[in-house]
């Protein structure tokens, strides 16, 4: 983050209490609601308001992902640590309605992991990792999930049109991202995670 304005206090209890008023991240705006933040331990309980980052600038948190991507999308996450982990994670990112999106990537044998190939779900998957090579998005939401609330991490809805020299396909998928948010974080570095549509 860059060119932060922060309005901040110290509480009795020595926490701190602050608002982030405006910030540059991720290409975009982000902002805060009054966080509490414990400096001895480094946990903290608020809200965060994003607006308009940039989907190529929030791919590169995840390297392994490579490939052209363009859209903006904004949204709000509600995040709590406590005792060095993470106890709540909720909230979502959606695509700003005028802003054009698209996805040039390969996802090849990331979301059929672990599927039998004879099974009707790794078609599924399969036609899924195909369309990302050349997506047009109409419609683009993550959304995360508190745990133990659910036994998914976040759930992707997606809607566009797969583009081909050959044909143009519609696509409208969701893919629930299941597991621990460690294994959300390190989605991209992990195999096990589970994928379903």
């Amino acid at each position: 983050m860059s060119d932060g304005e922060v309005d901040f206090e110290l509480l009795p209890d020595s926490s701190l209490q602050f608002e982030l008023k405006k910030g540059i991240f991720l290409g975009g705006q982000l902002s805060s609601s009054p966080v509490r933040f414990f400096p001895k331990t480094g946990d903290f309980n608020g809200t965060f308001h994003l607006s308009r980052i940039k989907l190529s600038e929030l791919v590169k948190l995840f390297p392994r992902i490579q490939g052209r991507f363009k859209g903006k999308l904004s949204g709000s996450l509600q995040a709590k640590r406590l005792s060095g982990k993470i106890e709540n994670f909720t909230g979502y990112l959606e695509l700003d309605p005028d802003s054009p999106a698209s996805v040039q990537t390969s996802l090849e044998g990331l979301l059929t992991a672990g599927a039998p190939p004879e099974s009707r779900r790794y078609r599924q998957l399969k036609m899924a990792e195909k369309a990302f090579e050349n997506l047009e998005i109409n419609v683009l939401r993550l959304d995360f999930y508190s745990e133990p609330d659910t036994d998914r991490a976040a759930t992707l809805t997606l809607s566009g049109q797969a583009v081909s020299e050959e044909l143009i396909v519609p696509v409208d998928m969701t893919i629930n991202i299941n597991g621990l948010l460690t294994e959300l974080i390190n989605l991209v570095a992990r195999n096990d995670i589970e994928f379903s549509l």
